[in-house]
Formats: structure tokens, sequence, C-alpha cells
């Protein structure tokens, strides 16, 4: 069953004492002839309430997220871990530039070897 039409319908139930003529036209368009059949059928109706939670607490996928989350944000507040990571990072870049400054060294020799040759 629909979720509008239950939520319509419950609506039309609570107002239906109050105004008659406009519940019944609410009712027919869910075909119902009038809110009196409605009313003796509505104690048998069900709706789908397995409906999953925007946050599954209870999910392990959470929890790894969770811990995983925390885990980063712990390491990424510590002085010490934040030390580690720039002193890497720093040996990292150099190394890479040295390889970059060698690569050009050899560029070079191979281009005076060339020129050499003609």
């Amino acid at each position: 069953m629909q979720k509008g039409f239950i939520d319509d319908s419950i609506t039309a139930y609570k107002s239906y004492k109050d105004n008659v003529k406009t519940t019944s036209k609410i009712f027919e368009n869910f075909k119902f002839t009038n809110a009196q059949n409605f009313i003796k059928d509505f104690p048998n109706m069900t709706t789908n309430t397995n409906k999953t939670p925007f946050i599954d607490y209870k999910s392990p996928s959470f929890i790894k997220g969770l811990l995983l989350g925390a885990g980063i944000a712990y390491l990424a507040t510590n002085k010490t871990v934040q030390q580690a990571v720039i002193s890497t990072s720093v040996r990292l870049m150099t190394s890479v530039q040295g390889s970059f400054e060698e690569m050009k060294e050899q560029i070079q020799d191979i281009k005076a070897e060339l020129s050499n040759e003609e």
C-alpha cells in the first residue's frame, strides 16, 4: 500500500466527524464509496513498517566507518603523527626532486653525445 494513501486515509479518518462531505470526496479518490466502508476496513489495513533508518547504528558498515573515522581523526590531530607525516613527505619530495635532476643531467648528456656525433 502506498504511503500517500495511508497518510491521506489517516487524515480523512481523523476529520470524518468534522466534515462528512469533504471526507467522502477524499475517499472517492481511493476507490471507497463512502467513509463508512473505509472506517470498517481501517483496522485490517497494513503498511510496510520495515523501513531502513537514515543511519543504521547496528549495521557492521556503520561501525567500521565510525571506527575508521575515529582512527583517522586521532592520527590527524596527534602531534607525533603530524611530525612523522611531514618529515616523510619532505624526504619523499627531496627524493623525487633528486630523481628529476638526475634525469635532466642524463638528457643533457645524451644531447651532448648526439651533437658530437654530427
